[in-house]
């Protein structure tokens, strides 16, 4: 006698299989475009909040010179100085393809000396600055 039961199971349908590699398709599908949209958010607020830091380096090296040189508001601005080899930075670059403005003038406390093209790159609070 044998001593184990042979069980059959029932044949799987070709209906059934392909419902699965279609849910299995969706599911994937889904995940890589959370994955990519999230992703894009991520990579986007990173180069917001680089952006914003450039800013405010160039904000502070505008004050150095202006503490340093006593410099006076709407004192013309040599950025020849602030970004030249022996000037307090390299002339920043936006990560996201920005375009910086930079004054021609000292700014008076709470005024930026230079801004970003892009809406979403402006600091919050620069009044301190």
């Amino acid at each position: 006698m044998n001593d184990f039961m042979e069980t059959a199971e029932p044949p799987i349908s070709s209906a059934t299989k392909t419902s699965r590699y279609i849910g299995l398709v969706i599911s994937i599908f889904t995940l890589i475009l959370i994955l990519f949209f999230g992703t894009r958010g991520w990579i986007m607020g990173s180069y917001r909040a680089e952006c914003i830091l450039n800013i405010r380096n160039v904000q502070q090296a505008i004050r150095s010179d202006f503490g340093m040189n006593s410099r006076s508001p709407s004192d013309p601005i040599d950025w020849n100085e602030i970004f030249g080899p022996n000037g307090y930075l390299k002339k920043p670059v936006c990560p996201a393809g920005g375009t910086y403005t930079f004054s021609k003038v000292h700014p008076e406390v709470g005024k930026l000396a230079c801004t970003c093209s892009h809406a979403d790159h402006v600091p919050e609070d620069h009044h301190d600055w």
